[in-house]
């Protein structure tokens, strides 16, 4: 809009320089015709009308530049809220853009995340696998392995052996006579030291 005054001041100077070199024109004729002894009055009569259509012309040329004005300074309002709109658009370009670059950039730390989870499941699997073919092998060798035969019952203990004294089991070749032995008995360990007819 800074231009458009200029652009009338040019036009009005033009108007104005028009103006005064058609009245120089005139009044040079006129002088002229005056001067001159072989000047007419038909001569005049064409230099007003000559004047007259120049002043048309100016006047019409006048009208345009207004209207050329007029014009341009629509355009430039036009231009100028077009440059606000454009200005907007770009403000939200870049705004989407950065929103773009922050989803692009979550999906990547996203992706990163995933291919670490899976590698911790595939060292996962492979620990449990080692496991697994180990305790194959374990069950394996429990399955080879001799069935131990259980050890045969020790011989039931006498209990009907009885001693009614040391003299008795001496004799029996039973002396000394251990807690647990057959025909031990307290009456034979006088002592309570679990060993009787020492």
């Amino acid at each position: 809009m800074s231009r458009t005054p200029g652009f009338l001041q040019g036009t009005m100077s033009r108007k104005a320089a028009a103006w005064t070199a058609g009245a120089m024109l005139v009044t040079g004729l006129i002088g002229g015709g005056a001067a001159g002894s072989s000047g007419s009055a038909s001569d005049i009569s064409d230099l007003n009308a000559d004047n007259a259509q120049i002043s048309t012309q100016l006047e019409a040329a006048e009208e345009r530049a207004e209207a050329a004005a007029t014009e341009a300074e629509e355009a430039l309002a036009a231009a100028s809220d077009t440059e606000l709109v454009a200005n907007d658009l770009q403000d939200q370009i870049d705004e989407l853009t950065e929103a773009i670059e922050a989803e692009q950039q979550k999906t990547a730390d996203a992706t990163n995340e995933a291919a670490d989870a899976l590698q911790q499941a595939e060292d996962a699997a492979a620990i449990i696998a080692e496991r697994d073919a180990r305790i194959g092998e374990l069950e394996a060798a429990v399955a080879a392995a001799p069935v131990a035969q259980p050890e045969q019952a020790a011989p039931p203990v006498e209990t009907s052996v009885y001693f009614k004294n040391c003299s008795e089991a001496r004799a029996a070749g039973a002396a000394p006579v251990r807690v647990g032995d057959p025909g031990y008995g307290s009456h034979l360990d006088r002592d309570g030291d679990g060993v009787g007819c020492e």
